[in-house]
């Protein structure tokens, strides 16, 4: 549970707004699920309709910093991010934070929806993106604040504008509360690779630029990024190939040299987010990219020299168990379902999962060390490679 006393703390040392519980609805709808707990839609009699987020995690450790990043967060006024107007109590002693409600969901359902009724123009898709690193830029420059967790699900669309959420107090990657099942596939393509290859490295502003940049791909895509790979080998092909989505054809070849641009793999390569919203706003739709976006692209491998800090709540990551992906081929699938001892030693039928086997033979084979549960481990024999 949750120190009591930081609740009064916030408040009265703090200054953080209140919200009485009695002033929200008894009449609550489950919108969704954040790094802290359940989200509802409700009303609330002075501020109208709201959301609100349950506080469940054990923040007891750090309940200092906790309050203060409440206390950023009621200072951040701007079109471009989600309100946050208090916090509450209920009856029962259940926190809540108390935020803006945006009415129309998360990026990610929004481009769906658009793309699906065909009404989903790159006039639109500009402003959209130009919206985004309008928060992102008044986040670094203004707030000195690094989202950490920026992908399609935390940004959100109010009157068909962008209001970015979750940032500061989202879930940390090196939280030991952090998701171990295959949801973990939605947001590993829009993590640093630098922070999947390396426990230790800390998220920077320019981790945020690589995520900005899966996030424009994905606005031009509008489909989840590397929805065809074998999630299974996701962060191997990041990390030792330099995997990234291939452009759209009919992509502005101005927006797609800037996502390129922000998903380097060398953070200094990265640009500014003042860079990011300054090529954005002057770009033009044409020309437009013509090519075969069948398959991901290849960037060259970045073949880092010393990876014996590999991110170990990253492994689950990796190799998870659970469901396969629904794209994954049904040759790979049935394959899967045999007993360990009867599979065949490699995937000649599936190309994608031969050749990161490949690829993850020869780290092994060279100065690369990963690690893995001896479950994973298992699976790794599976896909032909040694154990390290």
């Amino acid at each position: 549970m949750i120190n009591e006393n930081w609740y009064q703390t916030a408040i009265e040392d703090y200054g953080i707004k209140e919200i009485l519980y009695e002033e929200l609805s008894e009449e609550k709808e489950k919108i969704g699920s954040g790094g802290f707990g359940k989200i509802y839609k409700t009303k609330c009699n002075s501020l109208g309709t709201v959301a609100i987020k349950e506080i469940t995690i054990d923040i007891e450790v750090d309940i200092k910093r906790f309050i203060k990043e409440l206390k950023l967060h009621s200072q951040i006024k701007h079109e471009r991010i989600i309100l946050f107007h208090g916090i509450s109590r209920d009856e029962h002693k259940g926190h809540y934070l108390v935020l803006e409600y945006a009415k129309q969901g998360n990026l990610r359902e929004f481009i769906t929806k658009r793309f699906k009724e065909g009404e989903f123009k790159w006039a639109e898709r500009k402003r959209l993106a130009i919206q985004i690193a309008e928060g992102l830029r008044y986040l670094h420059n203004e707030k000195n604040i690094i989202h950490r967790d920026l992908h399609t699900k935390n940004i959100l669309i109010d009157d068909g504008n962008v209001k970015i959420s979750d940032f500061g107090l989202s879930k940390n990657l090196d939280s030991t509360t952090i998701s171990t099942d295959n949801r973990a596939f939605g947001v590993i393509p829009f993590v640093d690779p630098q922070k999947l290859n390396n426990k230790n490295f800390v998220l920077d502003k320019k981790s945020d630029i690589y995520s900005l940049g899966m996030v424009l791909w994905e606005i031009s895509s509008c489909r989840t990024p590397f929805i065809r790979e074998d999630y299974k080998l996701l962060s191997y092909r990041i990390i030792c190939e330099g995997l990234r989505e291939r452009p759209i054809t009919g992509t502005p070849i101005e927006y797609k040299q800037i996502y390129v641009d922000c998903w380097e793999l060398d953070p200094d390569s990265r640009p500014l987010v003042v860079e990011v919203l300054s090529r954005l706003e002057s770009m033009s739709l044409e020309p437009v990219f013509e090519g075969d976006d069948e398959y991901p692209t290849y960037y060259p491998p970045s073949s880092p020299e010393n990876t014996s800090g590999f991110n170990p709540s990253m492994a689950s990551y990796i190799i998870p168990d659970g469901p396969t992906n629904p794209t994954t081929s049904s040759t790979n699938t049935e394959l899967r379902d045999q007993p360990l001892g009867t599979r065949p030693k490699q995937l000649k039928d599936n190309n994608v999962i031969t050749k990161s086997s490949i690829n993850v033979k020869e780290s092994y084979a060279g100065e690369i060390r990963f690690r893995f549960t001896n479950k994973q481990l298992k699976q790794l024999q599976f896909y032909n490679v040694p154990e390290p």
